[in-house]
């Protein structure tokens, strides 16, 4: 749950870090949001960004970070779903420095009512 002092900061703050960004869902662990004005279609394949923000430091190989800016493909004909590229941010919604790029993921099935599900009917219908 957000502290009022966090809602006021996100309120208050601008600029292309906030720009786009829709909330889809929310724990005391992560925040997701997504772009919804960044989708992009080529055939059966859709793409767009989604962004995990965590409230507590999170570490690989050693160094912290805060925040992961993800490039998702989607294919509306297969019903899959891959991350396509991850970006490592040292502080929240992609501030700071870009600690580390991770290669893209595999394609996996998508299952209803997961956020994979919510992605696939936001970026295919």
């Amino acid at each position: 749950m957000f502290k009022l002092g966090q809602l006021l900061i996100g309120l208050m703050l601008s600029g292309p870090l906030w720009a786009g960004w829709t909330l889809l869902a929310e724990s005391e662990n992560l925040t997701v949001y997504v772009d919804f004005s960044s989708p992009k279609k080529m055939g059966n394949i859709a793409s767009g960004n989604m962004m995990l923000d965590f409230p507590h430091l999170q570490f690989i190989e050693g160094r912290p970070y805060r925040s992961a800016l993800k490039l998702i493909n989607v294919d509306c004909v297969e019903e899959k779903i891959r991350t396509a590229s991850t970006s490592l941010y040292a502080s929240q919604m992609g501030a700071g420095q870009q600690l580390r790029s991770l290669p893209s993921a595999g394609w996996q099935y998508i299952t209803a009512g997961t956020i994979e599900s919510v992605l696939f009917n936001s970026l295919c219908h």
